[in-house]
């Protein structure tokens, strides 16, 4: 059986399967959900000859969110008889957004791709389920976005031209870390959590730039609406102007 595959009910997914010889036709795209989400709508299937040789088109759509399903594509091969294609597909609804409406900066499926299907289901499934709960992985995404811009917003103006990678990246190693509600996670997605907060630390205080972004709040160290400490006196960086505290009467 082929790799698992994740599918949106929103959004066609086009794949190409490349078989063991030449081909003549399509002969079957089949699709067996595995009748987890009661009332659900179907996947569909399709399949056509693709240009490279031996290889099939499938297109996937529909789908409801959470099932998981057994893709079965069966072609004539040019020489005579039938080759097939086994593949488990999972269906999540991949549309999210943070809570005030910003879009989240890591789509669902690139950070199910990067940290793993398999492990995605065994961290965000709930106890005695076998379906991803889906409000739990959101959930996880807009903690972690909104920790990561936090700290971004403290050295640049928001919203952002583009998203680094590096911050994709980040956002998408804490929300690893949080998904976890069964035991403690593994090891290296605690050890990746925790570069990606010493990053999103770095990036903020200016000791880590972002090439190609504008917008820097401060020239320095420190944040918007900091203060920094001198013998002698305090000096605020925003919000109260050029004032100073240097007279005696005004220590405290």
């Amino acid at each position: 059986m082929s790799a698992l595959r994740i599918v949106s009910p929103s959004t066609p997914l086009v794949i190409d399967l490349v078989f063991a010889g030449a081909l003549a036709s399509v002969e079957a795209v089949t699709i067996q959900s595995r009748q987890m989400v009661r009332g659900g709508a179907p996947l569909a299937g399709s399949g056509e000859l693709a240009s490279g040789v031996g290889a099939v088109t499938v297109t996937l759509t529909g789908g409801a969110d959470g099932e998981q399903y057994d893709v079965i594509v069966r072609a004539e091969l040019a020489a005579g008889g039938i080759s097939e294609i086994i593949f488990p597909a999972i269906c999540i609804n991949t549309d999210w957004q943070m809570a005030d409406g910003a879009a989240g900066l890591v789509s669902i499926i690139s950070f199910a791709e990067g940290f793993g299907v398999d492990e995605l289901m065994r961290a965000a499934t709930a106890p005695g389920s076998e379906v991803i709960d889906r409000v739990w992985l959101v959930g996880a995404l807009r903690d972690a976005q909104a920790r990561a811009m936090a700290e971004v917003a403290r050295r640049y103006a928001l919203p952002l031209a583009f998203t680094p990678d590096i911050l994709k990246t980040a956002i998408s190693d804490i929300a690893a870390e949080r998904l976890y509600r069964r035991g403690s996670p593994p090891d290296h997605i605690v050890a990746a959590a925790k570069v990606a907060r010493g990053d999103l630390q770095r990036i903020g205080s200016g000791d880590l730039p972002l090439a190609g972004l504008s917008g820097l709040i401060a020239s320095t160290g420190g944040s918007e609406g900091g203060f920094s400490m001198h013998p002698g006196d305090t000096s605020f960086l925003s919000g109260l102007g050029d004032y100073v505290r240097g007279n005696d009467y005004d220590r405290y």
